[in-house]
């Protein structure tokens, strides 16, 4: 048996569950599908999960966001440091071959044109 106010943090917990799973990579949902809902239920149906898991399940959901969140920033940070180079990167796209560039000027553009084009970032001419 268990207590209202304990069903109510539970209830919580799966809520917040539901919301952290949706903001993870479809990849993410299907290891968490596998691990925790033998059903084959939807990586965000929670509600099936008995208690004794719930924490550990937290974890690694908290786990994944912030992995998430790293990731997201370490893009950022690129997508910024090549906004800032862009008109380095401009010039070197403009000005000459892509081969006959340096390697690791050939590096610096790969990255801007990579990480550019994930973000919707124009990419000069």
């Amino acid at each position: 048996m268990q207590s209202d106010i304990m069903k109510q943090k539970y209830g919580e917990i799966r809520d917040w569950m539901k919301t952290a799973l949706a903001g993870c990579t479809e990849e993410q949902r299907d290891v968490f599908r596998r691990m925790y809902n033998h059903e084959g239920k939807h990586a965000h149906d929670v509600d099936g999960i008995p208690d004794s898991k719930l924490s550990w399940a937290c974890v690694q959901i908290e786990n994944t966001v912030k992995k998430n969140k790293a990731r997201k920033d370490l893009a950022d940070a690129k997508i910024m440091a090549a906004s800032e180079n862009n008109e380095y990167v401009g010039t070197l796209l403009s000005a000459m071959n892509p081969q006959a560039l340096s390697e690791a000027d050939q590096e610096v553009v790969a990255a801007y044109i990579e990480e550019a084009s994930k973000r919707g970032v124009e990419i000069p001419q």
